[in-house]
């Protein structure tokens, strides 16, 4: 689609001061020369769009003013002699952009710097795939990469992003089977017909989509590498491995247990606590006895006391701190160390291999406390009327 708007150069000092209105900087002379002005541009395009602009310049004593563009973004180009701004703004092109003109009449410089942003044109998203099933309203660019066991969906990431998303996704799948003890696929139970797991990475959906991950039972949502949101909630490429580690994580839960639907029969802080686990260690991991003595401290007059095995569902988190997600977030860490403590060695000495057949266990029926004791070797509720006592002596 292409659009321009059509403006003049005009030089009607009698209006200089409305004029002013959209000016940058002023540059002036020793004299009483006033600088040009440069009136600005059109602010807001769709992204599929040629943007057009002819720039609009005026000065008070009516001298010739030539305008150069000092910073363009990549898709954008400048006719200095017709003062055109031009260029097509593709898919990866969406987001801000800023522009800085330069006008000068000879004598003094008007400087604007304005953005020019790039929307999503949401139009030609298509409204498909597996987590629309699971109640997840995103669309896609109807362009997903494949790979040996995944298919990337995105909206207008790069195609170099999908491939970094797939090939860390491969390599992490690789690495969880082999430490879950996970011999072969026909341990997992897909969808008839697909055995690829989906995943959509959002680079384009507004500030309401959630940016850190969510699963279901066929796949994963993240927002994508080249996401904004992504940037500006300071994540590294090692803290996004973290979170598709975590996501995928989940998403081996569901295959292996293999019950219908969006949520299974495990735990809360057991389905979060193997996530954070083996995704690696997390920032403030848990691991002083000073803490965990604090944290009872804290959060002793709350609902469960601060006991992370106490939060079977969502509905468990004390009242106080739901609306708080970095508060919920404090809860992950001892999620963490809830599960740590059953598979480390020096703790309760189980395995991931135990993990995979409690998985399998729930898949044959039997009720997440009862699979938990089977493998575990000790009841839920013993494990959390004695959670501090073990913990302390495990930290100690």
């Amino acid at each position: 689609m292409r659009w321009c708007r059509r403006s003049r150069i005009v030089s009607l000092a009698g209006f200089f001061a409305l004029l002013s209105l959209g000016c940058g900087d002023w540059l002036t002379s020793s004299d009483d020369n006033r600088p040009p002005t440069i009136e600005r541009p059109l602010g807001v395009i769709d992204h599929d769009q040629t943007y057009c602009d002819t720039v609009s310049v005026s000065d008070p004593e009516g001298d010739t003013v030539f305008v150069s563009a000092l910073t363009l973004p990549s898709w954008l180009s400048f006719d200095s002699v017709n003062l055109v701004l031009t260029g097509l703004a593709g898919g990866e092109n969406i987001g801000h952009h800023q522009v800085e003109l330069r006008a000068w009449d000879g004598k003094a410089t008007d400087i604007l710097t304005f953005t020019i942003i790039v929307r999503l044109g949401t139009s030609t998203l298509q409204w498909d795939g597996s987590w629309m099933a699971a109640g997840f309203d995103f669309g896609h660019d109807g362009h997903p990469y494949e790979s040996d066991n995944f298919i990337v969906y995105s909206g207008f990431s790069s195609q170099e992003e999908r491939t970094y998303v797939a090939d860390v996704l491969e390599g992490r799948f690789v690495d969880l089977k082999t430490r879950l003890g996970i011999a072969s696929h026909d341990e997992f139970e897909y969808p008839a017909g697909d055995e690829l797991i989906d995943v959509l990475t959002l680079r384009y959906q507004g500030t309401d989509a959630f940016w850190t991950g969510q699963s279901y039972r066929y796949g994963l949502i993240v927002h994508a590498p080249d996401s904004p949101r992504y940037a500006e909630e300071g994540y590294t490429r090692y803290l996004y491995t973290q979170l598709l580690t975590h996501e995928l994580m989940h998403v081996i839960e569901y295959l292996l247990v293999g019950t219908e639907g969006e949520y299974y029969d495990v735990e809360k802080w057991f389905h979060e606590g193997i996530a954070v686990y083996v995704a690696g260690p997390p920032p403030n991991q848990v691991r002083y006895t000073s803490e965990v003595e604090g944290w009872q401290l804290e959060m002793g007059g709350l609902q469960g006391g601060g006991n992370p095995v106490s939060v079977e569902t969502w509905a468990d988190f004390p009242a106080e701190i739901v609306d708080d997600a970095a508060e919920v977030g404090r809860y992950y860490l001892y999620f963490e160390l809830a599960f740590r403590y059953l598979v480390d060695p020096e703790g309760h000495g189980k395995t991931l291999s135990d993990v995979k057949s409690m998985y399998l266990d729930i898949r044959q029926g039997l009720s997440f406390e009862d699979a938990f004791e089977s493998r575990m070797g000790m009841s839920v509720e013993y494990y959390e009327t004695n959670f501090f006592d073990l913990i302390v002596e495990y930290l100690s």
